[in-house]
């Protein structure tokens, strides 16, 4: 299985480009919500659908934890 990881916060205006431009080639797009307060999640589904996983992790100004969270859940 292919899995597409993005990691992401309030960024409705640019998620959908990121994801669109990989959605064709994965089996899954995993987007990490670190905490989006606009329409972010709306967007992705829009453009991943049936694709699309979302988990949630708070941001603790740490980047490396975000990634390696995305990294173990692509594993599930």
């Amino acid at each position: 299985m292919l899995v597409s990881t993005t990691l992401t916060g309030s960024n409705a205006d640019i998620i959908g480009d990121a994801l669109a431009s990989v959605v064709a080639q994965v089996d899954c797009c995993l987007v990490v919500d670190t905490g989006a307060k606009d329409d972010t999640l709306a967007v992705a589904r829009s453009v991943a659908g049936d694709k699309l996983v979302v988990r949630e992790l708070a941001w603790r100004d740490d980047f490396a934890a975000a990634r390696n969270f995305a990294l173990d859940a692509a594993t599930e």
